[in-house]
């Protein structure tokens, strides 16, 4: 796989990842936003604690995705390592999300986007893609 190839995987991802997050609020779904108002009534309001501790893990998570990404696509060494420890951060905060209620073809976009970041993962360190990331290039 070509030095091109691999960057046009990591701008489908980059693209399947946003359209997946924006696609509810380009074409909403009536009934999906109807159960998100039933199940954000249920739910209790976030404490402050919450805030102040959830705020800056996804920021720093957010902040991780975009230096890694812009790494991966200039092969940096660090850029795997950096985007690996951004998606475990992000894994580790869904526990305090709570009751999501989503679109299907917003999760089948989400899906698809997940597999990708798996390919992604993959491909940087078990393939001949992982040759570009040895050493800065």
């Amino acid at each position: 796989m070509s030095k091109s190839q691999f960057r046009w995987i990591l701008i489908g991802w980059l693209f399947l990842t946003f359209f997946s997050v924006s696609f509810e609020y380009i074409w909403p779904n009536p009934i999906a936003n109807e159960a998100y108002d039933y199940v954000s009534d249920l739910e209790e309001e976030w404490t402050d604690t919450q805030v102040f501790v959830l705020f800056p893990l996804m920021s720093v998570a957010i902040l991780m995705g975009i230096v890694s990404f812009v790494g991966l696509l200039l092969f940096k060494s660090w850029a795997r390592h950096l985007f690996t420890f951004g998606l475990v951060l992000s894994l580790c905060l869904y526990p305090w999300v709570g009751v999501v209620v989503i679109d299907s073809y917003s999760l089948l976009l989400s899906d698809l986007s997940t597999f990708l970041t798996a390919v992604i993962l993959m491909l940087v360190y078990y393939s001949p893609v992982a040759a570009f990331y040895e050493y800065d290039t």
